[in-house]
């Protein structure tokens, strides 16, 4: 987080997509396990090709120890095809950027590919 705020490295989301993406989140709050599909920025993720956003699906775990009381949460990020991001958007759009859909961003996978900023 450090890095983050001194501007070392950047957000794999843009600002708007990162909060939305939070939001998102927040209705999934009593779920222990859950996924969500989203793009990443081009330079930011190992794997993306050149100056392209790269899709992934996240897949988040969450725990909690009665005995203890130790939450845990477990995240992972595996890329995606636009193939696979599209058939998941058919499937749930809840998982596939619900919150950039209700303000209007109704891109499919190709389109976020082709528009993402340089």
């Amino acid at each position: 987080l450090a890095r983050l705020a001194k501007g070392d490295i950047g957000f794999s989301l843009t600002e708007m997509e990162f909060l939305c993406s939070f939001m998102d989140s927040l209705r999934c709050h009593d779920a222990m396990h859950y996924q969500t599909y989203h793009i990443f920025s081009p330079g930011l993720v190992t794997g993306a090709p050149k100056g392209q956003g790269l899709l992934v699906r996240q897949e988040v775990s969450l725990s909690l120890d009665v005995e203890t009381g130790v939450a845990k949460a477990e995240m992972r990020v595996v890329p995606v095809t636009p193939e696979e991001y599209d058939a998941a958007k058919l499937q749930d759009p809840n998982s596939c950027r619900p919150l950039m859909a209700a303000l209007g961003d109704l891109r499919n996978s190709r389109q976020l590919l082709r528009d993402r900023p340089q």
